[in-house]
């Protein structure tokens, strides 16, 4: 029999036709918080024990006879009387409809000459100042104490530790945003690599494992194996053929297979199975057309077809179509406005719809509806802008989107899980180097 209440358990035995009308005094004698307990006739002395009833019973109640109130009047000796607990008792009502009263005080004096159709068993529990009020407090305290948590998408983004530009950025299957290498104080490149993790709501990036080189306009991307990898780039004694490999899990590097030609100010994605890819860029001489995937069973660089076009300083990005979509870059000439899709599948390149205007060492990120946000980077007046364009692959449309708070380039870009789009460090059209890191979530900058 289920019982509610703390307190010792008692046994009486009730007539089975008396049980239902001390339910009905019970139910019509209690009140609810804060209102005032039915009218009843107490003895003078009040009840002889103050026990509570039990009736949230696992068998089922008899049915009440239809003279109950006749036979009580009869059966019951003139001192008979049932005193109802303090208007501060509750009772709680079960999901299966049965009256719960481990929290009313009820009294009874049957006398034992009454006559008894019937017996049955009925717990009795004697409560301990259980009350509304403190159930409801407990409630709140409960509340009150419970972890907080946090609303991510209203979380602003912390600047990095440092201004840094020329740097790569990648999202890790931990959801951490990763920030890496660059330029910092100085024109020397930097080995520096730092975390920001913003599902748990921390207010600051933090340093993580070093890369074995400094490295600046070096391609980074996140795989589907969960590591994140580093290639090309430029360190200071020209352009750089190395891959590395980082865990987020060991925080520990790990070098790789080298590209088959150094080059720098590459575009770096991944497509839907997880393949990294490395796309143009400088080799030195000029902007080139090179096209790699990396094979994580041969551990090496593997040619996918040359690229449309010549470029360095393009964007690159992978699609929800499975393609690799590469836009716009610096042909040696000019900022370009081409836009060209790759397909791992059949291996060959197709055309999309020009961007509005032709950018070189901008951002691209996908937006969890799928569709291309194309942010900031030099225009035709080779100059950091705030330009914000939205390509949608479906409808193979353009169309505007709002201007970053300020023109910014050579900057590292990411989509995190709730959507944010952040633009991280860069350069303004000063040429000053920046820390601070934008959000666009998802319908203005934050």
């Amino acid at each position: 029999m289920a019982s509610a209440g703390v307190g010792s358990r008692a046994m009486v035995r009730a007539p089975a036709r008396l049980l239902p009308a001390l339910l009905l005094v019970a139910c019509t004698g209690a009140s609810a918080p804060g209102g005032d307990a039915a009218p009843h006739d107490a003895a003078p002395d009040g009840p002889p024990d103050g026990v509570s009833i039990d009736t949230a019973v696992d068998q089922p109640q008899p049915d009440a006879s239809p003279d109950l109130a006749p036979d009580l009047a009869v059966d019951a000796p003139p001192d008979a009387h049932a005193d109802v607990a303090p208007p501060d008792a509750a009772l709680d009502v079960t999901s299966e409809g049965v009256v719960d009263a481990g929290v009313a005080d009820v009294a009874t004096d049957a006398a034992p000459d009454a006559t008894m159709d019937a017996t049955m068993d009925v717990a009795v529990d004697t409560t301990v100042d259980t009350t509304v009020d403190a159930a409801v407090d407990a409630v709140v305290d409960a509340a009150m104490d419970a972890p907080v948590t946090p609303d991510v998408p209203s979380l602003p983004a912390p600047p990095l530790s440092a201004p840094r530009s020329w740097l790569g950025a990648a999202v890790g299957h931990d959801g951490k945003v990763y920030a890496i290498g660059g330029v910092t104080s100085s024109t020397r490149a930097s080995n520096v690599v730092e975390m920001w993790d913003p599902v748990a709501g921390a207010t600051r990036w933090v340093t993580r494992a070093n890369l074995p080189i400094g490295i600046r306009s070096a391609g980074v991307a996140a795989g589907g194996d969960g590591t994140i990898y580093v290639f090309g780039g430029e360190n200071g004694s020209g352009p750089s053929a190395r891959t590395f490999a980082y865990d987020p899990a060991a925080n520990r590097w790990r070098e790789l297979g080298r590209l088959p030609r150094g080059r720098y100010a590459l575009a770096a994605a991944s497509d839907s199975a997880g393949r990294v890819y490395a796309l143009n860029g400088n080799s030195g001489t000029g902007a080139v057309r090179d096209a790699e995937g990396y094979n994580v069973t041969n551990a090496a660089w593997e040619p996918v077809g040359s690229s449309p076009l010549h470029s360095e300083g393009a964007a690159a990005v992978g699609g929800a179509d499975g393609r690799v979509y590469l836009f716009g870059g610096h042909d040696n000439a000019t900022m370009i406005a081409s836009v060209f899709a790759f397909d791992p599948r059949t291996r060959v390149w197709t055309t999309e719809p020009r961007m509005p205007v032709g950018r070189a060492w901008h951002g691209v990120a996908r937006a969890l509806d799928g569709t291309f946000h194309v942010l900031g980077g030099n225009e035709l007046r080779a100059l950091p802008s705030d330009g914000h364009r939205v390509y949608d692959p479906v409808a193979r449309a353009w169309r505007a989107g709002a201007p970053l708070p300020e023109a910014r380039g050579y900057f590292g870009v990411v989509t995190l899980r709730d959507g944010r789009i952040l633009v991280i460090g860069g350069e303004d059209r000063a040429g000053t180097r920046l820390a601070s890191v934008l959000a666009w979530a998802p319908d203005a900058w934050r």
